[in-house]
């Protein structure tokens, strides 16, 4: 009995590790489940839809744009006349694949001036901006800058650029001249007017400023080349030392010429005007005034004063051609309500000439 027990006992453990033994090796092969964050999964499943993805190409990245382009941007006229209206043109077409808008083309100043047709142009579609350039009168190179606004994304704005040499058609010789009033008409040269191109012009006007000089010509005669004579009147030069002769002809690219003079007269004194500042009433100042004769006339003076009798002589003497007072300024005692004096000093010549200086004397202020 006690021998069964003892097989029944045996048999039950050897059961026993048996099962538990199979459960074990049966578990190997179970999968055990794997824990995986929610990161790289992300990124795992990123990873494949850009894999998937097709890569981009130009014509699905490609945004419409105008283009403006434009064929020259600077325009030479090279010679012109001074004063003349010179035409030009820049071209230009819409190379991009949407509409090309011109904003605006401002003119830079009266004298440059740009036009266009239209300010829409389609891909493809070519235009023109016309300017007019009026040059300066002055010789000379010269320029003026444009500037194109536009929707071009890459040059919104174009700047173009018009320049020209400025030069004479027609000249005249001589450009500037001397006078003097004792000589024959002044000493007046002939005046000749020569057209540079060939282009024969007539002569519409001869004016000068003061009115002391005229000139003959016939407005109807055409021709290269004239020689004027001018006729001048000295009584109404002698208050000028200086003047100029206008003369308007009609050559195409040459409307005006200028011509200037200078008016010696036979004798002059300078300086014309002394000022002296801060003079004390009664106190004295020494000056020099010179009498000069410009064409070398012979100097002879009658007399000199002063109008206010402020100013007296000290001495006077000749110098070849010019003849020196030293004078004296003794403004009054008294000061005056203004705060300043005036007095003339007048050199009376032996031909007749009346010469001055005009002496302003300033008080110290209070």
């Amino acid at each position: 009995m006690r021998r069964n027990f003892s097989v029944f006992t045996v048999l039950v453990f050897t059961g026993m590790f048996l099962f538990i033994g199979g459960c074990e090796k049966d578990g190997a092969f179970v999968p055990q489940p794997e824990t995986v964050s929610a990161e790289p999964s992300a990124k795992r499943a990123t990873a494949k839809t850009s894999e998937q993805a097709p890569a981009p190409t130009e014509a699905t990245d490609r945004v419409s744009r105008p283009r403006i382009q434009f064929e020259e941007r600077i325009y030479d006229f090279g010679n012109v006349g001074p004063g003349t209206k010179n035409l030009c043109e820049f071209k230009f077409t819409n190379t991009g694949d949407d509409v090309l808008k011109i904003e605006k083309v401002p003119a830079t100043c009266s004298c440059t001036i740009p036009t266009l047709d239209k300010k829409e142009y389609l891909p493809g579609e070519s235009g023109t901006i016309k300017v007019e350039y009026r040059v300066r009168k002055k010789l000379g190179g010269t320029a003026r800058v444009i500037t194109v606004y536009s929707n071009d994304p890459v040059n919104p704005k174009v700047r173009l650029t018009v320049k020209a040499m400025v030069v004479p058609k027609v000249t005249a010789r001589p450009s500037n001249f001397k006078l003097y009033p004792a000589k024959d008409n002044a000493g007046c040269p002939d005046i000749v007017l020569t057209s540079l191109d060939g282009k024969a012009f007539a002569i519409k006007s001869f004016k000068s400023t003061p009115s002391g000089i005229q000139a003959d010509f016939d407005p109807s005669k055409k021709a290269a080349r004239f020689v004027l004579k001018p006729k001048v009147k000295v009584h109404k030069l002698r208050a000028n030392s200086s003047g100029r002769i206008e003369i308007v002809v009609d050559h195409p690219e040459t409307q005006k010429l200028e011509i200037h003079f200078n008016v010696f007269c036979k004798f002059r004194i300078s300086p014309a005007t002394i000022i002296i500042n801060d003079i004390p009433p009664g106190k004295s100042v020494t000056k020099n005034v010179w009498i000069i004769s410009d064409d070398e006339q012979e100097l002879e003076v009658e007399s000199a004063r002063s109008t206010r009798r402020t100013i007296r002589v000290l001495n006077e003497e000749k110098i070849g051609n010019r003849y020196k007072f030293t004078i004296e300024i003794t403004p009054p005692a008294e000061k005056h309500p203004r705060g300043f004096f005036v007095d003339t000093f007048l050199v009376q010549m032996k031909n007749g000439d009346t010469l001055s200086v005009t002496c302003k004397e300033y008080y110290p202020k209070e």
